[in-house]
């Protein structure tokens, strides 16, 4: 009789589950799903490091609208940080409002000037106006990961940033993986 209560349903299914858990503990799942959506800036040589010390995001939900409750974030970089990409992602530098992902904001990116005897005042380097994600889980069993398919920017360099008017492009950051800011 003691060995039949072994083979109850719930004895068979934890042995199953502890061998089939077995195959997959030797996996190692090296997902990059945080960094998957992300949109990374880096800026030219031609920022000073006083140009680079403090950078501003602001973001707001789409669609745009004057009116729209804008978030905003300093970012007060040291000196060995200067150089370093500057990541939008879903919860990064402003945390994840519920499954509103980078994807349901417009961003401007701002860095400081200051003139003499004047206020430090905000220089637009770029908005971004737009967007478009597109993913998909990839597994094989043991290990699921997210995977970007697609990732769109629609953006605008202000007036005076490098051109005489204002100039919206596109960048597939899936060629382009880095969006390059120019003073």
């Amino acid at each position: 009789m003691a060995l039949l209560s072994f083979f109850r349903p719930t004895t068979v299914f934890l042995l199953g589950a502890l061998l089939f858990s077995g195959c997959c503990a030797n996996n190692t799942c090296d997902c990059q799903d945080a960094r998957a959506d992300a949109i990374n800036l880096r800026f030219s040589s031609a920022f000073t490091a006083a140009d680079l010390d403090t950078i501003v995001v602001q973001r707001s939900p789409l669609p745009f609208s004057a009116t729209n409750k804008v978030e905003s974030v300093t970012i007060i970089r040291t000196a060995a940080q200067l150089r370093d990409t500057l990541r939008i992602n879903n919860n990064a530098p402003f945390p994840q409002v519920s499954t509103t992902k980078l994807d349901g904001y417009r961003y401007v990116i701002q860095y400081l000037t200051q003139q003499p005897k004047s206020k430090p005042a905000a220089t637009t380097l770029l908005i971004i106006n737009e967007v478009a994600l597109s993913g998909r889980l990839d597994g094989d069993g043991c290990c699921t990961c997210y995977i970007n398919t697609e990732k769109v920017v629609n953006a605008t360099k202000p007036k005076g940033a490098t051109t005489a008017a204002d100039s919206t492009f596109t960048i597939d950051l899936n060629q382009k993986p880095v969006i390059e800011l120019t003073k």
